[in-house]
């Protein structure tokens, strides 16, 4: 993730400094029906994390081993029956991230809209896919 401060070296959207996650108030959640993988080190990271017994019981049974796992992409999620993410809540926020704190979460869900590119030029942008990326940018 690049830091706002170092954001001067970037082409970035007008309405990227002011993106802030809208969680449990949107209507339909980022990776809903998305596979979402994570790479071996934040799998890792999870399988150890010391939490509290119920979220240690959803941790368990969140993540399942890729078919084909690299260091980059190393496990999956497991969806809900409904296509939801395992740990969300009837509340629409990460369990994980409620108890546990946003360095707790995998860097796909912390990031995620946001992304950063320097294969032709030095950009950021935020995904269409996000609820809160589209009002930012209809509002601009």
């Amino acid at each position: 993730m690049i830091a706002l401060d170092d954001l001067t070296d970037y082409t970035v959207p007008d309405y990227y400094p002011s993106f802030v996650c809208k969680c449990g108030a949107c209507r339909h959640v980022c990776c809903h029906g998305w596979d979402i993988a994570v790479p071996m080190h934040e799998y890792f990271m999870l399988l150890g994390l010391d939490c509290p017994p119920e979220l240690r019981r959803k941790l368990d049974t969140a993540l399942h081993m890729a078919d084909n796992p690299r260091p980059e992409r190393y496990a999956l999620f497991n969806r809900r029956y409904d296509g939801g993410c395992p740990l969300h809540g009837e509340d629409g926020l990460c369990s994980l991230q409620k108890e546990m704190g946003e360095g707790a979460i995998p860097s796909v869900c912390r990031l995620y809209p946001r992304h950063h590119s320097n294969l032709y030029a030095d950009e950021c942008c935020c995904s269409g896919g996000c609820e809160e990326t589209l009002e930012l940018l209809f509002a601009s």
